[in-house]
């Protein structure tokens, strides 16, 4: 059976909380989201998006270093994070998981990421005049920096059924050692 954390990474709509959850229900393991962590820190009737235009990038990631710092430093039992999107971006964040689990890159297709989100308008993070081309950026960058920071490497099978991935999923954590693994499912 598993024998640490895991700490789902991944690009916006990857499906780290949908797989988080499933997994977690499957594994009879808790769930947690770094979101959530992270607004159990702002005062009531704060949200993480007026705190992050309010505060700036910098305040942000603070916050998220602090929120998962605190929940990794109680008694918790193993646990499966689903991390933020741009989790990467922050690499003291990034630093928690390698010292209390193991990190999986979920991998899916750029084009079908991009699809999820634009699917009901662009997002404020994208440029709105070339959101392909604005999306395609931020792709590679995250994707090499989580190729590069997830010893686990898990490429999802695009517009699968989920519990197809989620069963492949599975039988890899439950062999997944600590060395770096790229696995396509």
């Amino acid at each position: 059976m598993l024998h640490s954390d895991f700490f789902f990474c991944g690009i916006k709509h990857c499906g780290k909380s949908t797989l988080g959850r499933l997994c977690s229900r499957d594994f009879g393991l808790s769930w947690k989201d770094a979101d959530s962590l992270v607004s159990s820190l702002l005062p009531p009737g704060d949200t993480i998006r007026s705190f992050y235009r309010r505060e700036g990038q910098p305040a942000f990631q603070k916050l998220e270093v602090q929120a998962l710092d605190a929940f990794l430093s109680n008694p918790h039992g193993q646990t499966i994070v689903s991390m933020g999107g741009g989790a990467c971006d922050n690499p003291e964040l990034m630093d928690l998981p390698g010292r209390h689990g193991l990190c999986v890159y979920l991998k899916l297709q750029e084009k079908t990421l991009f699809g999820r989100i634009v699917k009901d308008g662009i997002p404020p993070f994208l440029d709105a005049s070339r959101p392909r081309e604005s999306f395609h950026e931020l792709y590679v960058r995250r994707d090499r920096l989580y190729d590069n920071q997830c010893p686990l490497v898990v490429e999802l099978v695009d517009n699968a059924d989920v519990e197809d991935n989620l069963h492949s999923l599975e039988r890899i954590l439950q062999g997944a050692g600590y060395g770096t693994q790229h696995i396509r499912i």
